[in-house]
């Protein structure tokens, strides 16, 4: 089932209530805090700003209040919750680390790299926050000290990440893959660093990528609409290894020719383990039954691209935002107004019927 192109579906979705509240820039992280008692969704954004939302559901009636709004110095990139939800991190083009007390909106700068700051993860037990960079580096804080408490050069650019304790699968530059196994942080000594090969290809930069939802295999997208699935083993000497599952076209338009788009987002449903969704720069998200080889559903935001997606960690909302994906430069510059949405998953959603 697919929404007709002239429709939007995100009308049926939680919406932000006030509208003067919606992001004013393409949002560049989505971020659900962690306590799933809470309905608190963190959005950072090219407007140089943090918001915090809250999603209430009654009834029919659904929608996104703004509880807080956090200014930084320049476009932020990431965000990611402490273990006790009570700070938010963000990291910025600006190269700064940023932790804000959600409670107090009190601020302090807690790390800095070279570079963009890519993505940010609190690691649950261990009390640092690890912060990944375009200047090719993964450190660690301990909040304590300006000073990382450790740093490890990767080779390449990261572009993106996911994190499942004990593991960060990165996504680098000429089409590598990282696995970050947190118990063994010898392993970052190596030389050469143990890189997997992306199973899209040496031509197909990485865009999105995301464990499954047991931590037995990772999924990876690429900006020429494709995506990719595979189990993950190790070999004789630990080496992790990808063995296909599948590979396939996710996101493209049929006008005469075939126009592929960047996958914006890849992601999984802990309570359905052949589920995956990916999200495109044509204005679609599809939810697909990797096992039946087939698509669930799709939903058609009018050729708004999906800039950037979350699955809640307890898989009853995904949230997802519309806006320009900078596919086209500065010409298309707020082509798409940016727009912040919540989709309530249903049951009938999870699996392919076989209709």
């Amino acid at each position: 089932m697919l929404a007709s192109k002239d429709q939007d579906a995100s009308q049926n979705d939680a919406n932000v209530i006030n509208p003067q509240d919606q992001p004013g820039d393409t949002v560049s992280s989505l971020s659900w805090i962690p306590n799933t008692q809470y309905r608190y969704l963190a959005a950072s954004s090219w407007d140089s700003k943090i918001r915090l939302y809250e999603l209430a559901v009654q009834g029919y009636q659904k929608g996104l209040g703004l509880k807080s709004t956090f200014n930084i110095d320049d476009p932020a990139l990431c965000t990611g919750w402490s273990e006790d939800c009570k700070t938010l991190f963000a990291g910025s083009i600006n190269t700064k680390i940023y932790a804000y007390d959600v409670t107090t909106g009190q601020s302090a700068v807690v790390g800095q790299h070279e570079h963009g700051v890519r993505d940010v993860y609190w690691l649950p037990g261990m009390n640092v926050l690890a912060s990944l960079s375009y200047d090719k580096t993964i450190k660690f804080w301990d909040l304590k000290s300006p000073q990382p408490a450790a740093s490890f050069n990767l080779g390449y650019k990261v572009y993106c990440s996911d994190f499942m304790p004990p593991a960060i699968a990165v996504g680098l530059s000429d089409e590598k893959i990282l696995i970050i196994n947190l118990n063994n942080m010898q392993a970052l000594q190596k030389t050469p660093l143990d890189y997997i090969d992306s199973p899209l290809g040496p031509t197909s930069q990485l865009t999105a990528i995301g464990f499954f939802t047991d931590g037995s295999g990772l999924g990876s997208a690429s900006h020429d609409g494709r995506a990719n699935l595979s189990q993950m083993s190790q070999d004789n000497n630990g080496r992790i290894k990808l063995n296909n599952i599948m590979t396939f076209k996710c996101h493209k338009v049929e006008q005469g020719t075939q126009t592929l788009y960047p996958v914006h987002g890849i992601g999984f449903h802990p309570k359905a383990k052949n589920f995956v969704y990916t999200a495109g720069g044509e204005g679609n998200i599809f939810f697909w039954d990797y096992q039946a080889k087939n698509k669930i559903v799709g939903f058609n935001y009018k050729n708004t691209p999906v800039t950037k997606t979350k699955m809640a960690p307890d898989g009853a909302c995904l949230a997802y935002a519309l806006g320009y994906d900078w596919a086209k430069g500065i010409e298309g510059y707020m082509s798409h107004k940016p727009k912040l949405c919540v989709h309530i998953m249903a049951d009938n959603e999870l699996m392919y019927s076989g209709k």
